[in-house]
């Protein structure tokens, strides 16, 4: 899962309001919670972002926890989101 394209599902829409955030999956009429640490590697994922970027930009923020601790965590969180459809994992070009 090194070299993956994160990609949002075109019908996910995030809405942040009132200090929560939500991602919507407006097919499946389903929403999601995000917390804090998911909050930040959500908003670091954009078009093209690997599953590497977003480990290494977590990594810059918490310079104090370990990088395989991160790299752990990053990828239980995506493999999450794929699972319910909200984001796909796509073989880096």
């Amino acid at each position: 899962m090194s070299n993956l394209q994160v990609r949002i599902h075109p019908q996910v829409r995030f809405v942040e309001k009132e200090g929560a955030a939500v991602l919507l999956q407006l097919d499946r009429g389903r929403y999601q919670s995000l917390n804090g640490s998911g909050l930040t590697i959500w908003s670091d994922i954009g078009n093209g972002t690997t599953v590497d970027d977003l480990v290494s930009r977590m990594c810059s923020r918490h310079p104090g926890v370990a990088r395989q601790r991160i790299d752990d965590d990053v990828r239980k969180f995506l493999a999450q989101l794929q699972s319910r459809g909200v984001v796909t994992l796509e073989a880096a070009p």
